[in-house]
């Protein structure tokens, strides 16, 4: 009743911006402050243009907390399809060795292993993704990868860069926990290494 009793009346500065636009500013302020359960509180706009900046403020402060709700939401709660199967594969295989009775060093050994594998905690099949790609694209990318660490091996860093090309295109990466053995002398060999990280021991026996 007091607001309607204001609009008819008019007074003040309302008076002078005209019935209408006063209605409908009251009106929009009303719906505005209503719909952001902000409230009136004890300091109200009076005038027409007061309830505009308010209404203003409003709409803007209610976007903003809006943003903000839905960007921390999505640091806390999204991961990539990568990181999911990371989490599965890690609670498969935790569940899996438990139910084996595996020894607790074992244990701490192969997930070591997949940490060392996935130091970004995300499953990525590399061979699946340079194979669907053009050959063209695939040996671009493989020598973006491996013509540095090509390049830091002696007998390798002065062949040409066609045969730098063509090594790099069938290398692919090789994970080793540590305290396990890669070869023994005696064995056939069937691949060539590269240590990138890391450090291999040779011993004898």
């Amino acid at each position: 009743e007091l607001l309607q009793l204001r609009i008819e009346n008019g007074g003040g500065d309302e008076s002078t911006l005209g019935v209408l636009w006063f209605q409908w500013v009251a009106a929009f302020y009303f719906a505005i402050t209503t719909m952001s359960t902000i409230g009136f509180g004890d300091i109200t706009a009076d005038s027409a243009n007061e309830r505009v900046v308010a209404s203003v403020c409003m709409v803007l402060g209610c976007v903003f907390f809006a943003m903000l709700t839905g960007t921390i939401t999505r640091v806390l709660s999204n991961q990539t399809a990568s990181q999911v199967r990371f989490d599965d594969m890690v609670d498969e295989l935790t569940q899996y060795m438990e139910s084996r009775n595996v020894p607790r060093e074992v244990r701490f050994k192969v997930l070591n292993f997949y940490m060392l594998r996935f130091p970004t905690m995300k499953i990525f099949d590399e061979t699946a993704i340079l194979n669907d790609l053009p050959e063209g694209l695939r040996n671009e990318i493989s020598t973006f990868l491996y013509k540095d660490m090509v390049e830091t091996v002696p007998i390798l860093k002065h062949i040409s860069d066609e045969a730098k090309t063509s090594l790099c295109r069938v290398l692919r990466p090789s994970f080793h926990a540590q305290g396990i053995r890669i070869t023994a002398e005696g064995e056939e060999p069937d691949a060539l290494y590269i240590v990138r990280f890391g450090c291999v021991t040779l011993s004898a026996g």
